[in-house]
């Protein structure tokens, strides 16, 4: 199978409604990326492992927002790069809502305060970019709706990130991002 065609497959699994032949494929291709017998070339070698490590569900997340990037396809009007990216976010929402289907597990916890959540992302290597909308952003990570209704801290002390959106930093995204996107696999 060559790239174009485990992208087809992908797009057609989605725009077949997710039928329970194409659930079984996502789970083969999951299989594949978390083995490393499938390489998503987005992904530097150690986002790949942090995918893998995430389990099935997160690969096939990954996996879904790529086949929306893979496509190319014609805007009726003109775009700026941060629209035409804005757009294909929310086309990947999309996708993974489609698939999902399924509420988020509920977690119990208190919110973390937005100057905590700025000290949190600070340490990880992030910047703040944008305080109006909570961004912030390292060369290769676009992090947006970092809020304190969107962070929690279990009983336990962990910080748990409930509702991010979370980006591969490219230059359209005007944060200071230094990555290309790819949708180039290795099968």
């Amino acid at each position: 199978m060559n790239n174009a065609d485990f992208w087809k497959s992908v797009r057609d699994i989605f725009a077949e409604g997710f039928t329970p032949k194409g659930l079984q494929m996502l789970d083969y291709y999951a299989e594949l990326f978390i083995s490393g017998r499938l390489v998503y070339q987005r992904f530097s070698p150690l986002e790949q492992h942090g995918c893998a490590a995430g389990g099935e569900t997160h690969v096939i997340a990954s996996l879904l927002a790529g086949a929306e990037d893979s496509t190319d396809s014609v805007h009726s009007t003109p775009l700026n790069d941060f629209q035409r990216e804005c757009q294909r976010g929310a086309k990947q929402e999309e996708y993974i809502e489609r698939w999902a289907h399924v509420e988020q597990p509920f977690i119990e916890g208190d919110h973390v305060s937005d100057e905590e959540i700025g000290e949190y992302v600070t340490k990880m290597g992030f910047e703040l970019r944008n305080p109006r909308n909570w961004t912030y952003a390292s060369p290769r990570i676009y992090l947006s709706d970092m809020h304190d209704e969107n962070v929690i801290r279990s009983k336990e002390g962990n910080i748990f990130v409930v509702d991010c959106d979370i980006r591969i930093n490219t230059p359209e995204l005007r944060a200071g991002g230094t990555r290309q996107l790819t949708t180039a696999v290795n099968l």
